[in-house]
Parts: C-alpha cells; sequence; structure tokens
C-alpha cells in the first residue's frame, strides 16, 4: 500500500470515529434534556 493511500484511509478512519462520537453527543444531550 502507497503512503498517500495510507494517510487517506488513516484521515477517512479518524473522521468516522469523529462523526460517530458527534452523533453520540447529540444522542446524549437529547437524552438528557428535561
Amino acid at each position: 500500500m502507497s503512503f498517500a493511500a495510507y494517510i487517506l484511509i488513516k484521515k477517512l478512519f479518524i473522521y468516522l470515529i469523529l462523526n460517530d462520537f458527534f452523533k453520540f453527543c447529540l444522542f446524549v444531550i437529547a437524552i438528557t434534556k428535561p
């Protein structure tokens, strides 16, 4: 695998993790709001 492809996959992986974390935070906020 080339170095550029490795960086691209790494960025995509980090983006997916942050995206899921963001959705989770919104979900928690929606539940805990009175």
